[in-house]
């Protein structure tokens, strides 16, 4: 088997020779999507009384990143289930702080999806 350097030379001369198989060339916009610059200075906390009744569990939040990194317009679109771990992950969201996402190198807000996991520790 190649080993993952050579498949990469082997998409890239077939991509450029055409071949079947071959990825396309891409030819829409670059799009970065933004980047979490201060996730040390935001530690999760963990809800005491979810701790002491044992609930775990992950919490999706969705948030629009406007082009000077802030947040806004912040949501659960997944559910942990316990209403305390999901407010705790809002919580986390809001002390983020972001670099914009671009399209074409231009600053653009867009949306960010991202997981938080309570797991307690056995």
């Amino acid at each position: 088997m190649p080993s993952p350097g050579n498949l990469l030379i082997c998409f890239a001369a077939a991509a450029s020779a055409g071949c079947a198989g071959a990825p396309a060339p891409h030819s829409g916009p670059v799009i970065h999507k933004p980047w979490i610059v201060n996730s040390r200075d935001c530690k999760p906390r963990y809800p005491l009384e979810s701790r002491r009744n044992g609930e775990e569990g992950e919490v999706v939040a969705r948030m629009v990143i406007d082009v000077d990194g802030r947040g806004s317009q912040l949501r659960v679109i997944q559910s942990s289930g316990f209403a305390r771990l999901d407010e705790a992950a809002l919580e986390q969201f809001r002390c983020l702080r972001f670099l914009p996402g671009r399209i074409d190198g231009v600053p653009s807000p867009m949306s960010y999806d991202a997981p938080i996991r309570f797991v307690l520790r056995k």
